[in-house]
């Protein structure tokens, strides 16, 4: 089965956006420099993004935390079952710490009780868990 990845970054990106974007779609917060690297993706992008790949910007608030809160909810609306096939799998955030989050509360603001959090070096993996029934 196709899993369908999403990036949600939510700091200065270093490395690789053109590669990142062409197997994830990825979610970047506004800065100078990724800025610059979100239009680099955007001038090359053949066909404009999808749910699948491609470059979304967005404005941070200052607070980081309630950033990740109100976007994980806009990351979900524009990924899920209804608006994209297959709906996301996985969301990898950077720039957020995995001792900063409730999981519970990521869980009810995806309206989806079955979610795993694995901690990574650089940030977090949320995945959404498969239900057998």
């Amino acid at each position: 089965m196709f899993d369908h990845h999403v990036f949600f970054i939510l700091c200065d990106f270093h490395g690789d956006l053109w590669s990142l974007s062409r197997g994830a779609h990825v979610w970047l917060v506004h800065s100078p420099s990724n800025d610059e690297a979100a239009r680099r993706v955007w001038d090359r992008e053949p066909v404009g993004h999808s749910p699948l790949s491609g470059v979304t910007t967005f404005d941070s608030s200052g607070d980081l935390l309630a950033d990740f809160y109100q976007f994980l909810v806009t990351i979900d609306e524009h990924h899920n079952q209804y608006s994209a096939s297959p709906h996301w799998s996985s969301i990898h955030v950077r720039g957020v710490g995995v001792e900063q989050i409730d999981a519970d509360r990521i869980g009810a603001a995806l309206e989806c009780s079955h979610v795993r959090i694995m901690p990574e070096s650089d940030g977090f993996t949320i995945i959404r868990a498969v239900q057998h029934g």
